[in-house]
């Protein structure tokens, strides 16, 4: 079984096909996490969600815009500012109507955290002044603290690991914050969020143990 991790989707489905493709992804015996924010922004939410659940090694995080995506689906109501940050096109690509079950079970069954041997994943960023066991879910969906840490950390010592993991993998904020459209690692941090969501980005999908990753075309060149 090899092991892969895939940055925020953002219902850019084209771009998940190209990366399961590209890197020759195995539907029935290898192992994919997913750094959350599966839906929003780009038209084909659906169509990523059923790709997603034909993968029987399946894991994610949470990320905000599912906790948006789910409040939708029990209430029935577009919570906040989601339709105005990518959730129109989340209602639209399911006709305004509910999301299947098998859909609704991926939300529900993701996690803040996965801790997978000495691998963490998470989907925005971890609480320093906590243990992992005490991680709160409105807190590590959103933080952006943790990454901009390991970005100023990694300046000056390269070799530092948080929390004595091996890598840590979390989405949330593009890597074209630093101007680059690659995964980026900062100690032993790495950002896999590369702009699915965005015109300019692409999603990149890695090899958990050696770093190799793959990329799709950009947003641009798939629904242009």
């Amino acid at each position: 079984m090899r092991r892969f991790v895939i940055g925020d989707i953002h219902g850019n489905y084209r771009g998940l096909k190209q990366c399961l493709e590209r890197s020759k992804f195995d539907h029935e015996n290898d192992l994919l996490v997913s750094l959350g924010d599966i839906c929003d922004r780009i038209t084909e939410t659906r169509e990523v969600f059923d790709e997603l659940v034909k993968i029987k090694n399946f894991k994610m995080v949470i990320g905000n815009h599912d906790l948006w995506m789910l409040e939708w689906y029990r209430t029935g109501h577009a919570p906040g500012d989601w339709a105005y940050n990518g959730g129109y096109k989340t209602m639209t690509s399911y006709e305004f109507k509910k999301p299947p079950e098998s859909h609704i079970a991926l939300l529900d069954g993701a996690k803040i955290l996965i801790k997978l041997g000495n691998y963490l994943f998470v989907h925005g960023g971890l609480d320093l002044s906590k243990e992992l066991t005490s991680q709160e879910e409105n807190f590590v969906v959103w933080d952006r603290t943790f990454i901009e840490d390991a970005w100023m950390t990694h300046m000056k010592d390269p070799q530092k690991k948080y929390f004595d993991a091996e890598s840590i993998f979390l989405g949330h904020t593009p890597t074209q914050t630093w101007d680059k459209g690659i995964p980026q690692r900062f100690c032993n941090v790495w950002c896999l969020d590369t702009g699915s969501g965005l015109w300019d980005g692409k999603l990149s999908i890695m090899d958990i143990q050696t770093k190799e990753y793959w990329q799709s075309d950009s947003v641009s060149k798939l629904y242009g």
